[in-house]
């Protein structure tokens, strides 16, 4: 009873000690890794198990990290491994997608990690690995293929080819040490270098290592013994070979591959079919929180739907549901990077030259102006901080130390970063690539640009009753020159006419302010996605007469006459056209109001809108971010119901 109740005591007092070295863990890894929170507690839930009782695991724990590239998958887990202080037991595998022979069980066996190890293996680049192409086919002779093993069930198939290298090497260890002896028996040394026969050789020190290190090691591993490393380097070579003969025609166990129950495995990886915001690699105007928002609402569907199309079924079966998703970095996500990244290097500057340096935030908005690139994470961001602050920063401490100042506020106007030193401004241009390219729009894109986008704005306020999620009135985009980021919705009937109404408002706002002669072609997109809207509309989803689908191609065999929809379509448009015409029209004391401010000041927020319809009278609601535009259908299911 008492040594029970020991037993349990040690038990507890092991469960608490891990689980606060875990807390503590977590706790470094938010500190380091800015929105990854949630991230942070998912892994450490999931390793539970495996760090404090991996004893009690029957085959290893494996765990899947998805994401954007940049978003700290890699640099986390290596940071993890470096908190556990876990570095002589952990594998990092780069997947090159290459093939080859390379082996995970070689690269384990000529490693220190010990088979029944507590150990990490980290399979980094996952989505390179793919088995199954494009088309369906098979890719065969992968390198490290033997991943799937491992991952079944811990255990590797048995290896008779790395007998045969242990025979090998014994055999021309055998060789060489007859070779040696031979040697120095016919070719002893004398004063007069004459060759005379072999004399006796005084041996002053017993060699006490007799095997080498690779082959201890190799045969410790292959017979499965318990013997030290130490020990076995200790030995013959003849004993070791008797030893390997005699295990050879009597231990079956030799024959089975090694099994590493106590291994955590971590695949990572960037799935772009489920992330398919990744493609957007030159994106650096759309708002970051939109990326967020969008990359929270994936989920582990979306990955395993993505995973189909690069692996056969059977492997994605072994990769378990353990898969934890890490979201796009959001607006105040990169802020606070930005105020961290730059709080070291000011630290750094401090502590070598004793000069304390404030960033003015206009420093911090140049940063991400210029460094964000939603879709890229942190190292586009990294980049630019070190290349603005390393320009600018080296002349502002040198006149610091010159002039014996030792403090120093930082602040930004276009491209130009500047700091008073004594009342002498000190000015240095930086690198601002992006907003260069912002920059250098024309007048005639500017005026038209403004008019064109402030048209979707203001319609769009006017039937959806908010304001758009971001509106963008100057981009680096080879594509366009401004957008309006509109928000999620069910869409229905009611929607979908006043998205056309929406789409229609650029080229309505166009006509009203340069007439029809000068309307621009940057509407283009706008009236193909608007047709495409009233199209499917009345064809395919039955809003306005048939009730059967249309297809728009001819090989369909439909029974319904196109030119009659097309007709029908057209009807619409000019239809909704000149509603979105009415509509701005009563509007243009608004209309021009947020012309006049977007020309003045080049932007235009959510609240610049919101304030601007209230001094109009008109009072615009929110959307909280992630959410989607409500049309209540609840409350007209509830009103339906009490009758």
């Amino acid at each position: 009873m008492i040594q029970t109740q020991v037993a349990t005591d040690a038990t507890i007092a092991h469960i608490t000690k891990k689980e606060g070295e875990l807390k503590q863990i977590a706790l470094k890894l938010k500190s380091d890794f800015i929105g990854l929170d949630n991230v942070v507690d998912k892994i450490i839930e999931n390793i539970k198990i495996w760090y404090i009782f991996p004893e009690l695991q029957l085959r290893p724990t494996i765990l899947c990290l998805w994401g954007l590239t940049g978003v700290g998958k890699t640099d986390l887990v290596r940071k993890m491994i470096s908190y556990m202080n876990k570095q002589s037991s952990f594998m990092e595998i780069e997947m090159n997608g290459e093939k080859g022979i390379e082996t995970i069980q070689k690269k384990l066996e000529e490693s220190s990690i010990e088979a029944t190890d507590q150990c990490v293996l980290f399979i980094d680049e996952f989505q390179k690995f793919r088995t199954t192409g494009e088309d369906g086919s098979t890719n065969a002779g992968m390198a490290f293929s033997d991943i799937w093993t491992i991952l079944s069930d811990g255990k590797f198939h048995a290896n008779l080819t790395n007998k045969t290298t242990i025979m090998d090497e014994l055999l021309n260890a055998r060789y060489y040490k007859d070779y040696n002896e031979s040697y120095e028996e016919n070719n002893p040394k004398n004063p007069g270098d004459k060759l005379l026969p072999a004399e006796p050789i005084e041996i002053k020190r017993e060699r006490l290592y007799k095997s080498s290190l690779y082959m201890a090691r190799r045969i410790k591993r292959l017979l499965k013994l318990e013997t030290s490393l130490e020990e076995l380097m200790k030995m013959e070579t003849s004993k070791l070979m008797d030893m390997l003969e005699v295990n050879m025609t009597s231990n079956s166990k030799i024959f089975e591959g090694e099994t590493y129950k106590k291994m955590l495995i971590i695949i990572s990886g960037n799935l772009d079919e489920a992330y398919k915001m990744a493609n957007n690699v030159s994106d650096s105007d759309l708002d970051a929180d939109f990326y967020h928002d969008m990359s929270k609402r994936i989920t582990v569907v979306n990955i395993k739907d993505a995973l189909r199309k690069r692996f056969k079924p059977e492997q994605i079966a072994r990769l378990g549901n353990s898969h934890i998703l890490y979201p796009s970095l959001s607006r105040d996500n990169y802020y606070k990077i930005i105020a961290l990244k730059c709080k070291e290097i000011n630290d750094v500057v401090y502590k070598t030259t004793g000069i304390s340096i404030t960033l003015d935030s206009s420093v911090y908005d140049v940063i991400y102006n210029n460094g964000v690139f939603p879709t890229q994470g942190v190292r586009p961001l990294l980049s630019t901080i070190t290349n603005m602050l390393s320009t600018a920063f080296p002349t502002f401490i040198f006149d610091c130390l010159i002039n014996k100042v030792n403090h120093i506020k930082v602040y930004v106007e276009k491209n130009i970063m500047s700091a008073d030193i004594l009342g002498k401004v000190i000015s240095i241009e930086i690198p601002v690539v992006l907003d260069a390219i912002r920059a250098g729009i024309t007048n005639d894109e500017k005026h038209v640009v403004a008019v064109h986008e402030l048209g979707h704005a203001v319609v769009y306020g006017l039937l959806y009753g908010v304001a758009p999620r971001q509106v963008c009135l100057n981009t680096t985009s080879p594509f366009t020159n401004g957008f309006i980021l509109p928000h999620e919705a069910l869409i229905n009937k009611d929607m979908l006419l006043k998205k056309v109404q929406i789409l229609l408002a650029g080229r309505v706002a166009e006509e009203i302010v340069f007439g029809n002669k000068y309307s621009s072609i940057g509407a283009q997109n706008d009236i193909h996605m608007a047709t495409a809207c009233i199209w499917s509309y009345i064809a395919k989803l039955g809003f306005d007469g048939f009730v059967g689908a249309v297809s728009q191609k001819n090989d369909d065999g439909n029974i319904f006459d196109q030119t009659i929809v097309s007709a029908k379509c057209e009807e619409m448009m000019k239809e909704a056209k000149v509603s979105t015409n009415e509509l701005l029209s009563r509007n243009i004391p608004l209309f021009k109001r947020m012309l006049s401010y977007a020309l003045s000041t080049g932007e235009m927020s959510g609240n610049d809108i919101v304030r601007f319809f209230g001094e109009f009278g008109i009072a615009l609601g929110t959307v909280d971010d992630g959410d989607q535009l409500d049309s209540d259908y609840k409350g007209m299911t509830e009103k339906f119901l009490e009758v």
